[in-house]
């Protein structure tokens, strides 16, 4: 079985590192200058190419591309945005100068406008030539350096490269400045001259990189980092320190200034003062250093979203310090681990952290595995990959055979962070390698100078090194100090007798069966492989290559597959490890590379293969018959699989697509998490037959479960599109709304901080859509089970040694037994030594539990029971849950009543469009007032009729008196789910829901991260209220209503900050204003008119003072923004007078606010009466100031005009959280 064509469509992989700068050549005359300035910008930007160990929070630089060579998708394959610097001289220009300008400002465009482009690309032109800058106008996009490369020296043009990256990583965020401590005291010759004095005209424009460069002096850094640090304006400190101070002892290197700029995460540059002359340079280090922690800011938060990290997780540009624990970024963390870029702490600084902050765990990328244990055992190390054997096969790959902008450095880097990453999480490699220190052939040097590094930062040192080495090697190549098992075939006692060679026999051996008797023996004690660059030509007289029978790492290779062992490819360097890739690519295709009768020029070779294949021990090497077998039997492992997903994960835990990003990617971080993800879901799921496995520790505890005790995780499962439920409601409760929070990023983590609740740890597991389970028990018995899996993933991942979980789906199933054993199914697919806390609230559900687990014999069950003073919560549901969903005439409704078994109840019915549409539309000349009672009565009960059908005076009776949430999508927004009224058979009067229980909406669209946002802190220790008052001067009964409202708010007193705009004298609704304002406010009351273009985010918003716009664009760039949002705009449904504009339905204007993140959203449907407005204005400020709910004001409010006999009560809709409380 083979793959289609279709399913290779050539394009990048799915993950990609996020950005990349990459050189190349525009004619091979400028191939050396391209390589130097590769090699330069490495240097500057990714780390000191002399010193592999350094490598850390680094911008990945491609060097030396050849456009000609690789395609524009191989281009691409290198990260999300890649900057493509065009290194050009005269040649091009003078020869063919239309072409050449045509070319470049073409490259990277698709082939059609149908076609996207395959990464985002920018392209800048650094020229050796000064006549290049004058084609600047011909070139399109393409940016031009201003420093002229060689005649203005290579700084010239790294400035210019600096200028560009940061324009693509810092975007539209605010210039940094630079600030410098106070320099005279450090330097006596430079005085306190203003710094600009000092340069004169040698300014560069890498002074442009930041917005003012300030020397601090006196008390000024006081006001500079406190005044910043609430604005957000990012800085860089530059510490000069010279001869006067270093006298005084290296404690007193500016205290004061170096305090300010650790406790606000600035990145800081030290420079010895002698080098101050050179401002150039100084701004130089300063500009790649921010640029630096830009990145690793970038990179964390994708490790955060692919669930690598803790979601909340602290991340430092630098190892942590005292500091960032008393009063800097570490002070109000709610987790136990904190990022920072490699290379690790030293023993000596983790102890003086931990003595401070006991349960603080210091992590960097490639330790992000070790997991500190548990609440009591600090101390203790989680190592998930303890005793695991991962064979690392790496070896130097020649020059012509690495792919894009590759070099040797760079296959260091992922060397590094491979091994950083393995025997960081407790793995021990497994190498075969020569030890001859100064060859540069050999990697076996640069491991064990990582083992002896992570040594000296491990809390374990131990032998994470297993050298194989081949008969007839000397153990005296082997450095003393290297703390490593050498395996040898002859010297090691169990080995020898294994080998297929005696000593006697290695005289004469044809080349390479040593090895390869080598690799045999590796083989047995390996237990998954990584392959990464090496040779894929034979040697030849004349060039260098392998020198056995087969390339080594495609034996080794061969050797992992025919064990039954995951092996994890590194293809995007190239070497023969591409060769591979290309087999599981394409394993239909083996090309003549793997035919031996290529190389029939090749007389060494030739000879090579006829002595092995003739030597009468041959066979005992286990090896395929030639080159062509090889392929076959490699590609073999492709074809089986084909693209099942869920093939390749029993194979090395990978999912196709993460398999393939595995194979094209050339990020050491992103290679090293995805093989440490594959190899922990292999071994978490990993059951070897005939092996006992131990029993599975279960703690069933009866009682609330906020009374759950120093536990790791706390898992609990939801449905997407309904709000948590029974202990999920109860978590959120006590934790400030940090359950929804998960409910939105299933399996993530959520630190936990709440003196109610003692775990570490949250995650929501996923039970899919409640839709889709309907009357179907079946598909969620899978989703329970699939859950608990997930669970314990996480557990597996984080090192976790206790998951707190209550029964999953025990109210949705038929039976509270059924959901019972599918998670015990769920709990027996792990290998694991997780403890678990099964908690139940329920004595009878506690009974049939414990029942349940008695009779398992698999099961070492303890009971635990807790009395509690409080409450335990209610497993009914808080509110009636009601899911609507509309697809091309088909109306999807599911229910969950507030009340008894929890059994979804599902209706899909089919409805005209223009039954939508009737229900919806307004009267009057435009058909945009709101009906009269009596409609609204008539068309309340068609709704109830027409969502219910059959069963509508069964459901009426469970939900007519209680709070209802109604999840719906875009389609659905348009029903006004605010009417309904219905008389069931015992009632004389129709019930109306939304005056009495309430009614809220969630809104169901992709890319609505409202639920992120939830329990965020005040921004200041006041809530702040902010009021837009008629900001176009034309609508009086705004301003009446603004009265009202100020009026309202000047009752609650000191614990609420009001700002206004457009009243009472204070300043204008202008934009300007109105964007300050929602930067420092709550909540937000928007008393104006509104638009929304359905096709255009540029032309939706809010019109402001003399006719500006706050664009839907805009708001997604205001950082932080309101948590709740009151609209009473025109085109929200609302009118004042006549419209400016066309009005659009109000679900348009939430979805545009709940897309940019405020928790709740009050708008209306048609439009108001402005008497009505004044009224349930005054009424929900009233109940607020009460203290009492957003969703009980609005609900008090809808009361009131109901009371009144006023028909708007219909009229007001609430998406979003509800709980939200102003006082």
């Amino acid at each position: 079985m083979t793959r289609s064509d279709s399913q290779h469509p050539a394009q990048p992989p799915a993950m990609r590192s996020l950005f990349c700068v990459a050189t190349t050549f525009v004619t091979p005359d400028d191939e050396h200058a391209s390589r130097r300035l590769g090699q330069r910008l490495y240097d500057r930007l990714t780390r000191d190419h002399q010193d592999p160990l350094s490598f850390g929070a680094g911008i990945p630089v491609a060097i030396n591309v050849d456009i000609q060579r690789h395609s524009m998708c191989e281009i691409a394959a290198l990260a999300d945005h890649v900057l493509l610097i065009f290194v050009a001289g005269p040649t091009s220009l003078l020869l063919h100068p239309d072409q050449t300008t045509a070319d470049l400002s073409g490259f990277g465009m698709p082939d059609s406008p149908e076609q996207k482009p395959k990464c985002q690309l920018s392209k800048m032109l650094v020229p050796t030539d000064g006549r290049w800058p004058s084609e600047a106008p011909r070139l399109g996009e393409v940016v031009v350096s201003k420093g002229v490369f060689d005649a203005d020296g290579i700084d010239a043009a790294i400035d210019s490269v600096l200028m560009a990256i940061a324009k693509i990583l810092r975007g539209d965020s605010p210039r940094p400045r630079l600030l410098i401590n106070d320099f005279a005291e450090a330097h006596p010759k430079l005085g306190t001259a203003p710094i600009a004095a000092l340069v004169g005209k040698q300014r560069t424009e890498l002074w442009d990189y930041f917005s003012e460069v300030k020397t601090l002096q006196d008390g000024d850094y006081r006001q500079t980092s406190d005044g910043e640090s609430q604005t957000g304006v990012d800085n860089v400190f530059v510490c000069l320190h010279g001869d006067r101070y270093r006298a005084r002892g290296e404690r007193r290197l500016h205290d004061r200034e170096l305090l300010a700029a650790q406790q606000r995460g600035w990145p800081i540059v030290q420079v010895p003062a002698e080098s101050a002359g050179d401002w150039n340079a100084v701004l130089r280090l300063a500009a790649g250093e921010h640029l630096r922690q830009l990145h690793f800011r970038k990179v964390a938060e994708r490790m955060t979203q692919s669930g690598w990290l803790p979601i909340g997780t602290p991340v430092l540009s630098r190892p942590p310090e005292l500091v960032d624990l008393s009063s800097g970024p570490l002070r109000e963390s709610t987790t136990r681990t904190v990022l920072h870029p490699d290379p690790a702490l030293t023993p000596e600084k983790r102890d003086v952290l931990r003595a401070a902050a006991p349960l603080l765990h210091p992590i960097t990328p490639s330790t992000l595995l070790g997991r500190t244990a548990s609440r009591d055992a600090a101390d203790t190390l989680i190592t998930p990959l303890d005793g695991m054997r991962v064979g690392l096969s790496v070896s130097r790959i020649p020059e012509g055979e690495f792919q894009v902008g590759q070099t040797d450095w760079h296959l260091q880097d992922a060397t590094v962070q491979l091994t950083r990453t393995l025997i960081g999480g407790g793995a021990t490699l497994t190498y075969g390698g020569n030890f001859v220190v100064g060859q540069e052939k050999s990697f076996t040097p640069l491991l064990a100078e990582l083992i002896q590094a992570y040594n000296q930062t491990a809390q374990a040192p131990a032998k994470r090194l297993q050298v194989f080495q081949a008969l007839d090697r000397s153990l005296d190549e082997v450095p003393a100090d290297v703390l490593c098992r050498i395996r040898h075939l002859g010297l090691s006692t169990d080995l020898a007798t294994q080998a297929v060679f005696s000593e006697d026999e290695i005289e004469g051996l044809p080349s390479g069966m040593l090895v390869s008797d080598m690799r045999r023996a590796m083989a047995a004690e390996t237990d998954a492989r990584v392959a990464i660059g090496g040779q894929s030509f034979p040697r030849d007289q004349d060039t260098h290559g392998y020198s056995g029978r087969f390339p080594g790492i495609a034996e080794e290779v061969y050797r992992a597959l025919e064990a039954g062992q995951p092996v994890y490819p590194c293809g995007g360097f190239g070497g023969i490890t591409a060769r591979i890739v290309q087999l599981w690519e394409h394993p239909e295709k083996i090309d003549s590379f793997w035919r031996e009768t290529t190389y029939d020029n090749n007389r060494d070779f030739v000879s090579l293969i006829w002595n092995v294949d003739n030597h009468h021990k041959r066979a005992a090497l286990e090896l395929p018959a030639n080159l062509t077998e090889l392929a076959h039997a490699i590609a073999a492992v492709a074809i089986e699989l084909n693209d099942d997903d869920q093939a390749w994960i029993n194979f090395n835990g990978l999912t196709y697509r993460q398999n393939q990003t595995l194979w094209r990617s050339t990020d050491p971080i992103l290679l090293s998490s995805l093989i440490a993800e594959g190899l922990l879901r292999r071994r978490s799921r990993h059951v070897v037959d005939g092996t006992a496995r131990s029993k599975i520790r279960i703690e069933a505890m009866l009682g609330n479960i906020n009374l759950v005790s120093r536990t790791d995780l706390l898992a609990l499962a939801v449905f997407k599109d309904v709000d948590p439920q029974g202990a999920g409601a109860a978590i959120d409760r006590v934790t400030g709304g940090l359950m929804r929070q998960a409910q939105a990023m299933p399996g993530k983590l959520l630190g936990v901080r709440s003196d109610q609740l003692d775990v570490d740890y949250l995650c929501a597991v996923s039970l899919g859509d409640v839709t889709d389970v309907g009357d179907d028990p079946q598909s969620l018995k899978a989703a329970i089970k699939q859950a608990v899996m997930q669970a314990l993933d996480v557990c597996h991942r984080e090192g976790f040694r206790s998951l707190a979980v209550v029964t999953f789906g025990g109210s949705s199933l038929p039976s509270y037994e059924q959901a019972v054993k599918q998670m015990l199914s769920g709990f027996r697919s792990h290998t694991h030594q997780v403890l678990v806390k099964w908690i139940e609230a329920d004595e009878e559900r506690y009974a049939k539990l414990l029942d349940k687990l008695q009779q398992s014999d698999d099961l070492d069950v303890t009971t635990v029971r807790k009395d509690s003073t409080v409450e335990i919560p209610q497993t009914s549901y808080p509110w009636f849950q009601l899911t609507v969903k509309y697809r091309s005439g088909h109306l999807d409704v599911t229910a969950l009543a507030r009340e008894g078994t929890g059994r979804a109840w599902s209706n899909p019915v089919t409805v005209r469009a223009d039954v939508i549409e009737a229900l919806s539309e307004g009267i009057g000349d435009r058909r945009r007032e709101t009906p009269n009672q009596q409609e609204l009565t008539r068309r309340g009960k068609q709704l109830v009729e027409l969502l219910f059908g059959e069963q509508a005076d069964v459901i009426w009776q469970r939900c007519r008196d209680v709070p209802i949430a109604i999840t719906h999508d875009a389609a659905s927004s348009k029903i006004p789910f605010e009417i309904m009224q219905y008389a069931s058979a015992d009632e004389a009067t129709p019930s109306c829901p939304a005056v009495n229980g309430g009614i809220h909406r969630w809104l169901a669209v992709r890319d609505n991260h409202a639920a992120s946002m939830f329990a965020r802190p005040r921004l200041s220790r006041k809530l702040r209220v902010g009021l837009i008052v008629d900001p176009t001067k034309d609508l009086p009964g705004a301003r009446t209503e603004g009265e009202q409202i100020h009026n309202a708010l000047a009752t609650i007193g000191g614990n609420v900050q009001s700002q206004y705009l457009g009243i009472h004298g204070h300043p204008d609704a202008t934009l300007e204003n109105v964007v300050d304002m929602l930067r420092h406010v709550d909540v937000l009351h928007y008393c104006g008119h509104a638009k929304f273009d359905s096709q255009s985010r540029e032309r939706s918003g809010l019109l402001l003072f003399e006719d500006k716009m706050l664009t839907a664009d805009m708001l997604h760039s205001i950082e932080p923004i309101p948590r709740v949002v009151i609209f009473n705009a025109c085109e929200a449904g609302r009118v004042r007078g006549e419209p400016k504009e066309e009005q659009h339905q109000t679900f348009s204007l939430a979805e545009m606010m709940l897309r940019a993140g405020v928790e709740a959203f009050l708008g209306t449907f048609w439009e108001v009466n402005d008497k009505a407005a004044e009224a349930f204005a005054k009424q929900l400020y009233s109940t607020l100031t009460e203290g009492q709910s957003l969703r009980a004001a609005v609900t008090a409010g809808r009361a009131q005009l109901a009371a009144q006999g006023k028909k708007d009560w219909a009229n007001y809709i609430l998406y979003g959280d509800g709980r939200f409380c102003l006082a």
